[in-house]
């Protein structure tokens, strides 16, 4: 099992460099989608009746997106002389851009006493994943605008 936990991790540290978090601007080429994302959440929460946005794309794609949300950031650098400190690595190609991988933003409405209040939840997988530097599941939508202005 050692040779096959090798062999995913060489995978890893490829995907790791070319679509993650190994060089700061392979994030920032997601801009673009989260942008478009918080601008839909920010009209539809003043009014405007939208239903949703779709994209599809490949892995690379979805996997440069979390790497700008900061989904499975590990603490250390995946390189090739440490393999066994990462192999407890959060960062693992093959649980977030396997194949049919998908991302999904939902803004949902609240009414609670205090009055509407709006929050953004993320599915990653089909798996409700917490965003990161939100205190919730659910983010409240100012403290997500914050963190993506």
């Amino acid at each position: 099992t050692f040779q096959l936990e090798l062999m995913e991790y060489r995978e890893d540290l490829e995907y790791f460099w070319v679509d993650g978090p190994g060089y700061s601007v392979t994030g920032q080429q997601a801009c673009v989608l989260a942008r478009d994302m918080v601008d839909t959440f920010r009209n539809i929460s003043m009014g405007m009746d939208r239903r949703g946005t779709f994209y599809f794309t490949h892995s690379g794609t979805i996997l440069k997106l979390l790497t700008f949300l900061r989904i499975n950031q590990d603490d250390s650098t995946l390189r090739s002389d440490n393999v066994m400190e990462m192999m407890t690595r959060s960062w693992r190609t093959s649980t977030m851009g396997p194949f049919g991988a998908n991302v999904a933003f939902v803004l949902e409405k609240c009414e609670e006493e205090q009055g509407v209040v709006w929050r953004v939840g993320l599915w990653v997988n089909e798996v409700l994943t917490i965003i990161p530097g939100c205190e919730e599941v659910w983010c409240r939508m100012e403290e997500f605008l914050e963190m993506f202005p």
